[in-house]
């Protein structure tokens, strides 16, 4: 018989797991908070139970693709290779996992216009660019790279993997994915010593 965490827990997963499918595919603004709870076959009083409102929905179904983003990214990168080839196995990854369209939808779309760039940049920071940090100190412990500053060079490196990202899903770049890989690759293994 399960607990009662067990049931909250399974409750709240239904509802993220509804609200990422409706949100990725209709988009937030479309989706009703009635669309949800017919999903996730719960009553409106369970879902406020766990979410004050659509928006704090909308930051768990964040938190979850990010999760997910970033479980299938690492699962590519090979533990036998060097912090640097890491970092970029660990970057080209990422940028073949994020043209999944739902997390693409979410991560790269809706995230920054529906909660705002600083409030979708915060949730980055516990995620994606948390790693990228551990990834750059990693290599620098290892001597494989050399930088000014670890925390800008995260942020930019993380920056320009997004950016990457976006110029692909936009048809107004010519940017193919050979072309990312490439430049990514090219701005990691800059950061190498002389």
């Amino acid at each position: 018989m399960a607990t009662q965490l067990e049931r909250r827990t399974a409750t709240r997963l239904r509802i993220t797991d509804a609200a990422f499918d409706l949100f990725s595919t209709l988009g937030y603004e479309a989706t009703s908070t009635g669309m949800i709870l017919e999903r996730a076959q719960i009553s409106r009083g369970a879902m406020y139970h766990h979410f004050a409102t659509k928006e704090e929905l909308f930051v768990a179904v964040f938190e979850q693709a990010s999760a997910k983003a970033i479980t299938m990214t690492l699962r590519s990168v090979n533990p036998a290779s060097t912090p640097i080839e890491k970092l970029v196995e660990g970057s080209l990854a990422w940028l073949k996992t994020v043209q999944d369209p739902a997390l693409r939808s979410i991560l790269l779309e809706q995230g920054p216009a529906t909660l705002g760039w600083q409030q979708a940049r915060k949730l980055e920071a516990k995620s994606s660019l948390g790693i990228m940090r551990a990834s750059l100190k990693e290599a620098l412990n290892a001597r494989e790279i050399e930088v000014q500053s670890l925390e800008m060079t995260a942020l930019i490196l993380n920056a320009a993997i997004a950016e990457a990202a976006l110029a692909q899903l936009n048809n107004d770049h010519p940017l193919t994915p050979a072309d990312a890989e490439s430049v990514i690759r090219q701005i990691i293994l800059g950061l190498r010593p002389d």
